[in-house]
């Protein structure tokens, strides 16, 4: 490469760099003021603030000749006009001004703060909410940034939300109204301002007014625009009533964002007890004593009870003889002859309509026991208690008698068990062939297949002479009780064999 294109390089490489630097630091003289706003505003209608903050920051390159909000013509049109202007801090800073806008008019509602050199922001406080504040607002800045003219701005949206009119909220509507009969279909409709955003109506059905917790009914809500800014609200439910819904509440409790506290009776509306009637059932029929029998000169009393709305009444029978007309039914003194079936009616009426249903109990009147035709000191259970008196004794008796007749009866057995076992044995074995006439009768020996007496025809004392006999005694301990004898044939013989038991 010759010297003249190394120049040319070297010039290139030089331009470059030179760009570069100027290209950056062009950029830093160009930095646009930055503007940010207040984020989701949301507004309360009525006496209740709210601020818009609109903050901007600039560089030493910068200067600010103004800060404007503006605020969109009518909501979603996305144009905008003027709503106030402020001054940038310094010694000749101009009051912030607020421009006479109308629908809504904003005199008398709005405060304005201007930018101080401690805090570049331009406020606008709102005093007071209306529907009509619920658009877009804008903040702008006009200035210049290294001698060129820059007008950067920040967009917001404000929310208005609003409180629903309490006074609107009418009582819940009952249809029918009256004489709601079991298996009718009763229709309740709540109706009220529901603010904004709408709100929702909450159904709960409380069994009578001891009922705290309550159950909730599904519905829903229909809603529609308001005159303002906020909705009316309507929602109906519909409950088949049953004899269960007698005196039961329906209360209608609106729900919405804005209320801070749910349990307000300001938000809601309930019924009164409702009122469902319902034809008397099957009655019950108790007695007091409880027995099957009953002693003359006792006294007895019957009980009715019976449910229906409204509340049943009574009548008493006996052999188509009417005995009274209330639930309870008092006999005293009673006699054989009020022995029979009592039958109690119970009725209600509504609507014009007669429901009637009887139960019957049959009463069994007995003298009392000794024909004295006393009452028993046991009251109201007559002679019941000497009866089981007497009942207690004969079982005590049996049971002493039964034990008696088993003791006899294992003594009589044991006895003869040990007699069975007391048998003589014999006395002391003689030594080898010693003379047994000292015995005195003839041993008591057994076979094996029978019980035989032997006697001592074998035996000849005059002669001298012992046949030959073979005795087992029996082993058991300490006994010698011969248990077989084999006679033999074998003639005369000098000696005899005795073998005893091992002791």
């Amino acid at each position: 490469m010759d010297l003249k294109q190394t120049r040319i390089m070297d010039l290139l490489q030089y331009f470059l760099y030179t760009t570069v630097a100027v290209l950056v630091f062009v950029k830093d003289l160009r930095a646009d003021i930055s503007v940010t706003t207040t984020v989701n505003p949301v507004g309360l209608v009525g006496n209740n603030e709210l601020e818009l903050v609109c903050t901007y920051s600039l560089t030493s390159s910068d200067r600010l000749f103004s800060i404007a909000w503006n605020r969109e013509i009518t909501k979603d049109s996305g144009t905008y006009e003027q709503l106030a202007s402020f001054s940038p801090p310094g010694s000749n800073q101009a009051p912030a001004t607020l421009l006479n806008l109308t629908n809504p008019t904003v005199f008398g509602r709005i405060v304005l703060t201007n930018p101080t050199d401690s805090s570049l922001t331009a406020k606008i406080k709102f005093t007071s909410v209306v529907c009509g504040d619920e658009r877009k607002y804008q903040c702008s800045v006009q200035g210049l940034n290294n001698n060129i003219q820059a007008n950067p701005s920040s967009e917001t949206s404000l929310t208005v939300t609003a409180h629903p009119n309490a006074t609107s909220f009418g009582e819940v509507e009952v249809v029918p109204a009256s004489n709601i009969e079991e298996g009718r279909t009763v229709q309740f409709t709540c109706t009220s301002n529901v603010g904004r955003p709408a709100g929702t109506f909450l159904w709960t059905k409380y069994r009578d007014i001891s009922d705290s917790v309550g159950s909730t009914v599904t519905s829903t809500t229909q809603t529609s625009p308001s005159t303002d800014c906020t909705f009316t609200g309507s929602s109906v439910i519909n409950i088949p009533m049953t004899k269960d819904d007698n005196d039961v509440i329906i209360r209608c409790t609106l729900q919405q964002e804005t209320l801070s506290d749910p349990t307000d009776n300001a938000y809601y509306k309930q019924t009164d007890p409702i009122k469902v009637y319902y034809q008397v059932r099957t009655p019950t029929i108790t007695k007091n004593p409880t027995k099957d029998m009953h002693y003359e000169g006792e006294d007895l009393t019957l009980n009715c009870a019976a449910e229906g709305n409204p509340t049943p009444t009574y009548i008493w029978r006996r052999n188509g003889t009417q005995l009274g007309t209330t639930a309870q039914l008092s006999l005293t003194n009673i006699k054989i002859d009020q022995s029979g079936d009592y039958v109690c009616e119970a009725k209600n009426n509504f609507t014009g309509t007669t429901y009637n249903l009887s139960e019957m109990i049959s009463i069994t009147i007995v003298p009392t026991s000794g024909g004295g035709g006393t009452k028993s000191p046991q009251g109201g259970d007559g002679n019941s208690g000497g009866i089981d008196t007497t009942i207690i004794i004969v079982i005590v008796v049996v049971v002493v008698v039964v034990i008696i007749v088993v003791a006899v009866v294992a003594f009589i057995c044991l006895k003869r068990r040990n007699a069975n076992k007391s048998i003589e044995e014999p006395p002391e074995k003689p030594r080898n062939n010693s003379d047994l006439s000292f015995v005195n009768k003839p041993p008591d020996v057994t076979r094996n297949d029978e019980k035989r007496n032997i006697g001592y025809n074998n035996f000849d004392k005059g002669k001298g002479d012992l046949q030959y006999a073979d005795l087992t005694f029996d082993d058991r301990p300490r006994s010698r009780r011969p248990i077989q004898i084999l006679d033999t044939d074998l003639g005369p013989t000098t000696y005899s064999e005795v073998t005893m038991p091992s002791v």
